[in-house]
């Protein structure tokens, strides 16, 4: 098994918005959506595994311990876990192996979620004793999942500690708990488990990565989001909040050039709308062949609210390809993880920016249904990230996900990213595509300047890690003239502020080593001094910089891998819908960007960036072929699909 450590800032803001009353809305609501594209499931001899219980987890490895306590975390405390259960993950990924081999009878026969209950996880009849246990303690099993993979729990610390015989204490600064010893469970259990997360929260431990010497302050529990954006304090707060049928769809009011973002990466010459974007990337060139992704989904990880009047806006002002409207008051619904009645709903909270962004740009991109999975924003992020991952793969709903979160490798367990890194194998296996953020400080993603840090979960090999370019299209066609990287040519080097640009890097020691399908390619750039057998990101990129977004009643600059995460995510759901009604296999999982980069078309499916480079700023440069900055490149996702039609 793989593993990596990481630390997190993952950079999110808020900002408080009016809700938007009287007006053509979004129905927001938890059911099924019409949008993954069907796949076959396979029952032949290959993928056809009995399970076999791996090793028994030592009780040292189900959570890491506290030395020097800062006093016990009181009795009535509520605590939310993630259960991880000992799934036959060797076998498993040798199933997984061949559906992407196209050499295989295997091939592009993706999983349901009882396939991986029936073959790789642990007999339910075994997993009912530890739900009884765990019933017997007081805890209460909140979910169970179709994929047989893992178990959500809660409880007070008491019923915690009673049941894993620990005591959970406060860290000597009193930061984070975590338990006093080693957790223990029953004897006819301890084989069920592989690790029981959410006991230690010194990954949910959060501070300000713009003053990263004084780790301790400005701490809070929030998770942080990939992007970078600052109201502008020169011009006047708009009033509207009831944009009309046509929406508010002017963009003077971005006031080129807004004082009082010198220095921070943006280029004001042109800012980047939907009409862009879908031209550049070949989102435009695939609805002219009749894909504009209808009838399915795309699956979006949120920990904030959104402005509910703000997506209605964007959305009535995008248009596709023939100038028609992309406003539909069906498109995004809300699957609800970890939710309590006492949480704010996901679109009536005070509008956070970063989950506003990421549904503008999904819903700007396709014609798609968005599944907004969403969970509070709070201290036990860890445990609810893990629970929305199963979750999707128990509901398979989608075949992409975006996730804009992300942290720099150096605080989480190597149990807990294990564990996040499985979750995405068993999203691979049914061919779900998970799209990850890689970053917005460069190679520097603790926020430390020269200080080389990789973010998580994009370095989890079964992620697609999404770094950044910066744009150039034609003004009167929206097509693209030119793509360079996005890094800062001043940054400023005592504060990030998610300003530096594209994240990538190698994992660290001891951390995730490079995965099969990255190993074993042989196109130009992958294989390169730098290299050390540690896993390299990103996968590939796309625009992350001067793109426009509506958020406070006004058109604003927006940047970050934040937003190339969804563009790629909406660009491949058009991809597999288009590959879905020629009868073949979407695209799924990492492994299948690496088979066309091998390819013979690997020039027409990304676009290679070479341009933008500070070699005195930067460790990393942008390389022919792949590169630690931005890839394999940005996407040409009606050529991807031509490539993998064939």
């Amino acid at each position: 098994m793989q593993h990596s450590r990481s630390s997190s800032h993952w950079s999110r803001w808020t900002a408080r918005l009016a809700m938007l009353v009287g007006v053509p809305t979004l129905l927001l609501a938890a059911c099924d959506v019409p949008g993954g594209s069907s796949v076959a499931t396979t029952t032949s001899a290959a993928c056809a595994a009995h399970y076999v219980a791996p090793p028994l987890t030592s009780s040292g490895g189900l959570s890491n311990p506290i030395t020097n306590s800062g006093g016990n975390v009181p009795d009535g405390q509520a605590i939310s876990l993630n259960i991880a259960l000992n799934v036959d993950y060797a076998d498993l990924e040798k199933c997984t192996a061949a559906i992407y081999d196209p050499s295989s009878s295997e091939f592009g026969h993706y999983l349901n979620p009882q396939d991986i209950a029936a073959r790789f996880s642990p007999p339910a009849s075994d997993v009912q004793k530890l739900t009884d246990f765990l019933k017997g303690a007081g805890l209460q099993v909140a979910q169970t999942f179709d994929t047989g993979a893992a178990l959500s729990v809660t409880g007070s610390a008491a019923q915690v500690d009673k049941a894993f015989g620990i005591q959970l204490v406060y860290s000597a600064d009193k930061q984070y708990y975590g338990p006093n010893q080693a957790p223990t469970l029953p004897a006819n259990t301890q084989n069920l488990v592989a690790s029981i997360n959410g006991l230690n929260t010194k990954g949910a431990l959060k501070c300000n990565i713009n003053n990263p010497k004084d780790p301790t302050s400005n701490c809070s529990t929030t998770i942080k989001h990939y992007s970078n954006f600052t109201m502008p304090k020169n011009l006047p707060a708009k009033t509207q909040t009831k944009p009309n049928v046509d929406g508010d769809c002017s963009l003077a009011s971005i006031g080129i050039p807004i004082s009082g973002l010198t220095g921070s990466g943006f280029n004001f010459t042109q800012l980047l709308t939907w009409k862009e974007l879908r031209a550049s990337y070949g989102i435009d060139a695939l609805q002219n062949q009749g894909y504009d992704g209808s009838k399915t989904a795309i699956g979006m990880v949120e920990f904030d609210t959104y402005s509910r009047s703000d997506v209605v806006n964007y959305s009535l002002c995008a248009t596709d390809a023939k100038g028609a409207q992309l406003y539909g008051k069906d498109r995004l619904q809300t699957v609800n993880v970890d939710v309590k009645s006492s949480d704010t709903p996901a679109d009536q909270g005070p509008g956070a920016g970063e989950a506003t962004l990421d549904l503008e740009m999904a819903l700007g991109m396709t014609r798609a249904n968005i599944i907004n999975y969403y969970s509070p924003n709070n201290a036990q992020w860890e445990t609810e990230l893990l629970d929305i991952l199963h979750q999707v793969a128990a509901d398979k709903k989608v075949t992409v996900l975006s996730i804009s979160y992300g942290d720099f490798e150096a605080d989480l367990s190597s149990t807990y990213m294990d564990a996040v890194n499985d979750a995405m194998k068993l999203l691979a296996s049914e061919g779900i595509s998970v799209f990850v953020a890689s970053g917005d400080c460069a190679a520097y993603g603790n926020g430390q300047f020269g200080a080389k840090q990789l973010s998580f979960p994009a370095s989890a090999p079964y992620a697609i890690s999404v770094g950044g370019t910066t744009l150039t299209t034609d003004i009167a066609t929206g097509a693209r003239t030119d793509e360079q990287t996005w890094l800062n040519s001043a940054p400023d080097h005592s504060a990030c502020q998610n300003t530096w640009g594209s994240g990538g890097g190698l994992s660290a020691e001891p951390s995730f080593t490079l995965p099969s399908w990255q190993k074993s390619t042989k196109a130009a750039g992958f294989s390169n001094t730098q290299s050390n057998g540690q896993r390299q990101v990103p996968d590939v990129s796309a625009a992350a910089i001067n793109i426009s977004f509506y958020y406070s009643g006004l058109w604003l600059p927006v940047g970050g891998t934040s937003a190339a995460a969804p563009i790629w995510a909406a660009g491949t759901d058009v991809v597999n819908q288009a590959l879905t009604a020629k009868g073949k296999p979407t695209l799924g999982g990492p492994q299948t960007l690496y088979t066309l980069a091998n390819g013979s078309n690997a020039s027409k499916v990304y676009n290679d960036i070479t341009k933008g480079n500070y070699p005195t700023l930067y460790p990393f440069v942008a390389t022919t072929g792949w590169d630690y900055v931005t890839g394999w490149g940005s996407p040409s996702f009606d050529q991807i699909f031509a490539t993998l039609s064939q």
